[in-house]
């Protein structure tokens, strides 16, 4: 009896630690992801890639922290860019490949990550942008990451003289 309780006990403890390397499952739909992300209050974290997400990672893959966190703490989210849907989504990010992490509203980008991601930099980010406390301000890392600077039109401000011949102010 001793022997079968303790079996059964390991086997339970054996069955927890699996279940918390069950991946998550990422949303390939970004409506979907902004719906989720607005009732749950998390952060999307979208992957940007040719092919499945685990393409990201330039190293061994998703350690168990990661996966948990991106389970448990965002809604995954995956870009494939070698479909029509996906190449025209990566567009709007301005990325061909990387890493962004929304803002708990999911309309602000805490975190571009530009090319691949080392699974340190993954845990890194996730612990980061899980913190419910984050203020949200981007954070560019990576290759490419930052967009384009945007161009200022030269402007230059009416000078009337000292005795203001400003038509409006008669």
């Amino acid at each position: 009896m001793m022997f079968s309780t303790t079996l059964a006990a390991l086997t339970v403890s054996g069955l927890m630690a699996n279940a918390n390397l069950v991946p998550p499952t990422f949303v390939t739909d970004y409506s979907k992801a902004l719906t989720i992300s607005a009732e749950q209050s998390k952060p999307i974290a979208v992957f940007i890639t040719a092919g499945g997400s685990s393409h990201l990672l330039k190293d061994e893959g998703m350690g168990s922290e990661s996966i948990k966190l991106l389970r448990d703490s965002f809604v995954p989210m995956h870009v494939d860019t070698t479909t029509a849907k996906g190449a025209e989504l990566a567009k709007t990010f301005d990325m061909k490949e990387g890493l962004v992490i929304s803002d708990r509203s999911g309309h602000l980008q805490a975190l571009r990550h530009g090319g691949p991601v080392t699974s340190t930099e993954l845990q890194e980010y996730l612990s980061k942008f899980s913190a419910t406390t984050m203020v949200a301000t981007t954070v560019y890392q990576g290759l490419g990451a930052a967009p384009a600077a945007a161009t200022i039109p030269a402007y230059s401000v009416p000078y009337y003289g000292a005795r203001s011949s400003c038509p409006n102010c008669r």
